[in-house]
C-alpha cells in the first residue's frame, strides 16, 4: 500500500489491477499519513493529518469492498474545535486499533468507532507511536515535530505494558523526541530526534546507544524483523546501523582507556599530528589485520 499527498493507493494485485482507498486527488486536501493492516489482512485502516476530515479515520473491508468512515470527535462535541490530525495507526493482534496524533493516544473500537485515551496531551502536542509485533508493547512519543525549537521543552517518551495496563516515562531518550519504534519483542526502543539523534536502548529506560548523526530531523525510524538492523530517515537520506548490544554499556559512557580501545578495535583509521597540515592533524591509514573476531558494539 502507498500512501502520501495523494490518498493511499492499494499497489497492484497480480492481475494488474489496484485501488484508492482514500483518493486524495477527489478528497482535496487530503494527506494521508498513517495506515494499519489487521491480522487477518482482510481491513486496512487509514487516516490523515489534514485533510477536509482530519478527526477521521477509514475502515476498509478489502473482501466484501465496503468502506467506513468514523470520526474520533466524542458524540455531541462537534463543532468545538476538534482538529485531531492522525500521524500513527496500528492494529493488535486481538483486533483493536491504536490511533495517535494531535492530541495524544487512544483505543479505536473499529466495529462502533468509540474512542478510549490511553494517553491525552494538549491537542498541539503530536504523539507518534509503535507497536511491538506482539502486541503487548506499545513505545509512543509526544512532541511538536520536526520544527520544534531547540530550546523547547520538548515532549515525553512513554512505554506502555498493554497486557498490563501500565505505563511509564522514559526519559532517557530526551525531550524533542521525533520518530519512534520498537523491536518485535517489545524490548528494545528506538528514537529519532529533531537534531539527527538515533537512540537505541532498553524498555526499561536505561542509557541508551546513541547513533550520531543524520544533518537534519529524525522523521522516521524502524527495527528489521529479526532485530538485526535499525533504518533511519531525515528528509532525503536513509540511514542502515547494525543493532548494537543493548546489554552492555553506551560507548559513550565508557572510560576514556577503555574507549580508545573499543574504537581502535573498530577501525584501522587514527589521527596523528602533522605540523604541516593547516590542522595540525592528519588521517593515517593503517594496515588491516583482519579481524579474528568480528567487532561489536
Amino acid at each position: 500500500m502507498l500512501v502520501g499527498s495523494h490518498g493511499a493507493f492499494l499497489a497492484p494485485f497480480p492481475d494488474g489491477t489496484g485501488r484508492w482507498l482514500w483518493d486524495g486527488r477527489v478528497d482535496f486536501p487530503s494527506f494521508v499519513d498513517a495506515a494499519a493492516w489487521d491480522a487477518s489482512a482482510r481491513r486496512v485502516a487509514v487516516a490523515s493529518s489534514y485533510s477536509t476530515e482530519p478527526n477521521a479515520i477509514g475502515l476498509f473491508d478489502l473482501e466484501t469492498g465496503t468502506e467506513r468512515r468514523m470520526s474520533l470527535v466524542p458524540p455531541g462535541e462537534a463543532g468545538q474545535g476538534y482538529d485531531w490530525g492522525v500521524v500513527c495507526l496500528a492494529f493488535t493482534p486481538d483486533g483493536r486499533l491504536l490511533a495517535g496524533g494531535s492530541g495524544g493516544l487512544r483505543w479505536v473500537d473499529p466495529e462502533t468507532g468509540v474512542s478510549d485515551w490511553i494517553w491525552r496531551l494538549p491537542k498541539e502536542r503530536i504523539v507518534r507511536c509503535a507497536l511491538s509485533a506482539d502486541g503487548r508493547s506499545l513505545v509512543a512519543a509526544g512532541s511538536g515535530g520536526l520544527a520544534e525549537r531547540r530550546d523547547s521543552a520538548g515532549g515525553e517518551v512513554v512505554f506502555v505494558d498493554l497486557a498490563r495496563n501500565e505505563r511509564r516515562s522514559v526519559s532517557s531518550h530526551g525531550g524533542r523526541v521525533t520518530a519512534v519504534a520498537i523491536d518485535a519483542a517489545g524490548r528494545t526502543l528506538v528514537t529519532g530526534d529533531g537534531e539527527g539523534v538515533v537512540r537505541v536502548g532498553l524498555a526499561d529506560g536505561s542509557e541508551p546507544h546513541r547513533l550520531c548523526c543524520h544533518a537534519g530531523g529524525v522523521s522516521t525510524v524502524a527495527v528489521a524483523p529479526d532485530g538485526k538492523w535499525i533504518a533511519s530517515a531525515s528528509g532525503g537520506e536513509i540511514r542502515l546501523w547494525p543493532m548494537p548490544d543493548v546489554t552492555k554499556p553506551p560507548l559513550h559512557t565508557l572510560p576514556y582507556d577503555e574507549l580508545m580501545a573499543k574504537l581502535r578495535a573498530l577501525t584501522n583509521l587514527q589521527v596523528v599530528e602533522d605540523e604541516a597540515s593547516s590542522t595540525g592533524y592528519k588521517l593515517e591509514i593503517g594496515p588491516f589485520p583482519g579481524w579474528k573476531d568480528v567487532p561489536t558494539w
